[in-house]
């Protein structure tokens, strides 16, 4: 069976499509055309990549989900990537902020 999801998984695996210690879109598979290409052959991959996760979101919009978060995931536990925390907002009302150093 050869449907947009089998598809893209098998240009993941042949290509090493995934990500640098940066978060850059990198392609490390397919021997030397996948790690020594040019910037345009780069780009061509990227677009090829880009095409092949757009169509199989529109065959299974639950799995492209799935697949976003976990690249989301991949992408929190790079290297220098730290959780930032939120504050909660300040309460309705009077409330005066003093930044004078008093």
């Amino acid at each position: 069976m050869d449907n947009p999801v089998d598809r893209l998984n098998r240009y993941i695996a042949n290509t090493g499509a995934g990500v640098d210690a940066a978060g850059r879109p990198a392609y490390s598979g397919g021997g030397p055309a996948g790690m020594y290409a040019s910037p345009a052959e780069q780009n061509f991959m990227m677009a090829e990549h880009g095409r092949l996760k757009a169509a199989a979101a529109a065959e299974d919009p639950q799995g492209h989900l799935i697949r976003e978060l976990l690249d989301q995931l991949k992408m929190k536990n790079l290297p220098g990537n730290v959780d930032i925390p939120v504050y909660p907002i300040a309460p309705a009302g009077d409330v005066s902020i003093d930044n004078r150093g008093n």
